[in-house]
């Protein structure tokens, strides 16, 4: 079966988006591209689809709200700006999904749910009864308590392979299907 087969033919997806595709070479949030995103992924979930969007890019889009000229280069910094980043993430994408009668709802995921297996099974519950009901998970790691924010990059595609449901990834340009632990 062709890759385009696969894609077209699952019922879950997850579509992953980073920093260079939320925002402005400038450090700005690209409003018109995250409209497109969310417009084109309300239609996957109208034609009867179940989608998560895995969104990183809260510490840029933390310094495109302040104004920062550049990057933070400690910890502490770069935690708060991933918690302005954050809430400004989720404002907007509410409100862009909104917009397509679609509801968003945010999971932050931390080492624990991989660690913890009373703690996975709350977290594959949670996504479970979000797509049931019909609702857009936003999820992506909680930076403002992960010491190492590099670091958790690895520990995200680790939790995404141990969450069942999670299945179709768009890293910014590239698609790559995962299938339990085999990336095709």
């Amino acid at each position: 079966m062709g890759f385009r087969k696969e894609i077209k033919d699952a019922n879950r997806i997850v579509v992953k988006v980073g920093t260079s595709t939320l925002t402005y070479a400038n450090g700005q949030i690209n409003l018109g591209r995250i409209e497109k995103l969310t417009r084109v992924l309300a239609d996957i979930v109208n034609s009867g689809k179940e989608v998560t969007l895995v969104s990183s890019g809260a510490v840029g889009v933390g310094i495109g709200k302040l104004k920062l000229k550049e990057k933070p280069t400690n910890i502490r910094e770069k935690q708060a700006l991933a918690a302005i980043g954050q809430c400004e993430l989720m404002h907007i994408y509410s409100k862009f999904f909104g917009e397509y009668s679609h509801t968003v709802g945010q999971v932050l995921l931390t080492r624990d749910v991989i660690e913890d297996e009373h703690i996975k099974q709350n977290v594959c519950s949670t996504f479970e009864l979000l797509l049931q009901k019909g609702i857009i998970p936003i999820t992506n790691k909680k930076d403002t308590n992960i010491a190492n924010i590099y670091f958790i990059n690895l520990l995200l595609l680790e939790i995404w392979t141990n969450i069942p449901i999670l299945r179709f990834f768009l890293f910014q340009r590239d698609l790559f299907c995962l299938d339990k632990h085999r990336l095709l």
